[in-house]
């Protein structure tokens, strides 16, 4: 299992916009019921899109307070629960502090000022954090560089929307196209045979939002 102490690493290697203002959400952010229900549905997507295997180490990267990867942590053996919020981080500690898992790990990560780690994983996934990332290319190059032989690629996130999916906030993508996102993907996982799917629908201030899931898959050989 991954060492926690040497994974961590200090609040400078974070970027600013994202630390703060998803720190400041971080204590709250498991009291809207949506975001359960669609990690929910991420789960069960991904559990019948890709044969998660009990050996499996799992890499999820933008983890929030990692609902998402303790729904998957009992099907395989470890999952490593990446983000670059100190407060999300702070909050994954706090559930697993009370929880009955014991293969989740918190990593402070963010691939977009960090090279990745040397450790390799038969499935990185992404849930709802893409969107905010600006240089997509460069974090998926390095999630597909943390695949293991074999291994498996899951992107979730919303279809392209008109920008009043977050209010009053900016983020660098209005969801994406996923036949455009697939393209991407191939050409930063050199090998990966990409499929996706509309997984959810997210109702939100009277309007719906269509959520897919990509996944890319690099056979060995």
């Amino acid at each position: 299992m991954a060492d926690k102490n040497q994974q961590e690493t200090g609040p400078a290697d974070r970027p600013q916009q994202r630390g703060n203002r998803f720190d400041e959400a971080a204590a709250k952010w498991d009291d809207n019921p949506r975001r359960r229900q669609l990690s929910e549905a991420i789960a069960v997507a991904i559990r019948r899109a890709i044969p998660l295997q009990k050996g499996w180490r799992v890499l999820e990267y933008g983890c929030g307070t990692a609902t998402l990867g303790l729904l998957l942590a009992p099907y395989v053996l470890e999952v490593v629960a990446a983000d670059s919020s100190v407060g999300m981080i702070e909050q994954v500690r706090r559930k697993l502090s009370g929880s009955a898992t014991t293969n989740l790990t918190p990593m402070l990560l963010d691939l977009s000022q960090q090279p990745p780690p040397a450790e390799r994983f038969n499935l990185t996934v992404t849930a709802m954090a893409m969107h905010h990332v600006a240089d997509i290319q460069q974090v998926l190059t390095r999630l597909g560089d943390m695949l293991s032989d074999d291994g498996w690629l899951a992107i979730a996130d919303l279809c392209q929307e008109d920008g009043s999916f977050h209010e009053s906030i900016t983020v660098p993508h209005n969801g994406f196209a996923p036949d455009a996102l697939a393209g991407t993907v191939a050409r930063c996982v050199p090998g990966a045979c990409c499929q996706w799917q509309v997984i959810h629908t997210v109702t939100k201030n009277d309007r719906q939002y269509e959520v897919f899931l990509l996944t890319a898959h690099r056979a060995r050989g």
